[in-house]
């Protein structure tokens, strides 16, 4: 462990930054030990943290004032990281990222490309503009709707290489 000291013209006071393990978490408390592994310290995450600290990890404290605060994670051995982030929870475990929040907005200037083995998703509602041209290319394309299916448009088309099927208990055309 080490002990920063601030440089001061005047005297050689000791800082009031020091690291410390993570020892355990209680909700939003962080208990740290500090020094020689003989005191424990309550902390709060300091709001500019940018990683959420682990048991075991070590960190960097800030002591002073009415309040101790965990500035930093200085070293990770968890394999999984959390973002500290306001209403919203990043966590990035491995290769794969997971990020919650009420609201979240994703935008790109130019393209946004997905490329994946499998696509899930997951809505109570889902509305979509589309200002050009909305093209669906696959090898099968299944729709499954409880209730209602409302198609418009000025011209439909619907191609078929071998058969093109309706069934219906009535079928109106025209």
């Amino acid at each position: 462990m080490f002990q920063m000291e601030m440089l001061s013209s005047s005297s050689s006071q000791q800082s009031p930054f020091c690291d410390g393990v993570v020892r355990g978490i209680e909700g939003d408390i962080f208990e740290v030990c500090v020094g020689d592994g003989d005191e424990i310290i309550r902390c709060l995450l300091a709001e500019g943290s940018f990683l959420i600290p682990h048991k075991g990890d070590n960190v960097l404290v800030y002591c002073g004032g009415n309040h101790n605060f965990i500035v930093m994670v200085l070293r990770s051995d968890s394999g999984t990281r959390r973002i500290n982030a306001a209403d919203m929870e990043v966590c990035i475990r491995g290769g794969d990222l997971e990020v919650r929040g009420v609201s979240l907005e994703v935008e790109a200037r130019d393209r946004l490309t997905f490329r994946t083995r499998h696509f899930f998703r997951y809505f109570e509602n889902v509305f979509t503009w589309v200002r050009g041209i909305f093209q669906l290319t696959s090898r099968r394309l299944r729709f499954s709707v409880d209730e209602d299916v409302w198609l418009r448009g000025k011209r439909a088309t619907i191609l078929g290489k071998d058969k093109v099927r309706v069934d219906g208990d009535k079928i109106a055309l025209g």
